[in-house]
């Protein structure tokens, strides 16, 4: 890394590792699209930082994966709250010496007609699906510049960021919330490529 005239940081170009040489952070790996990635990223190789609030079916999906010589770790926690996300990426440094992929996938919905539903239960689901998007990213890019190697920071969007519907308008509002921060200028850095779905 090097700092210009104008005091901005350039960068090489940053080459990545494969992805049988990487560790990789997972948020909500212990069901759905989490647990699937997880399960494939070990079988291509890589060792997984498997984090989510089920520690049971985190320490299950462990098992599983160690029983078949794969290595991963399982790390509970609530990405809604930001010490538990800087605890996730702590405890991958700590097992693996860093982390090269981060993905952030957590995300809990709500349904229910908009009166219906508490403000308590929408700022929670904003804690998961907003924030947790934010804690993340900070710690993988904060990472990735420290380390000053490439990295990639994953995060899963959803299509209901684009649209409003009836009987899920809260989280609507939150996946349009996590859409705009996922492409702002922020996440696009030299250290992360920002790839959503």
């Amino acid at each position: 890394m090097s700092v210009d005239k104008s005091g901005k940081q350039s960068f090489k170009k940053l080459k990545l590792k494969p992805l049988s040489e990487q560790v990789i952070v997972i948020t909500g790996a212990s069901s759905g699209i989490g647990l699937a990635t997880a399960r494939m990223a070990a079988e291509k190789g890589a060792k997984v930082a498997a984090a989510a609030r089920n520690l049971k079916a985190l320490e299950q999906l462990v098992h599983e994966l160690k029983e078949k010589g794969q290595e991963a770790v399982a790390v509970q926690a609530d990405v809604g709250k930001e010490e538990d996300v800087r605890h996730i990426a702590e405890k991958a440094i700590q097992t693996f010496g860093g982390f090269d992929t981060w993905v952030n996938n957590a995300v809990v919905t709500i349904y229910g007609q908009f009166m219906e539903i508490s403000i308590e239960d929408m700022k929670r689901m904003f804690d998961t699906d907003y924030w947790g998007v934010v804690y993340g990213s900070r710690e993988a890019i904060a990472h990735f510049k420290q380390k000053e190697t490439a990295g990639v920071l994953i995060n899963v969007g959803s299509l209901f960021g684009g649209r409003a519907d009836e009987v899920q308008s809260v989280y609507s509002a939150g996946s349009s919330g996590r859409g705009h921060f996922i492409g702002s200028g922020e996440t696009k850095t030299r250290f992360a490529c920002r790839i959503s779905s």
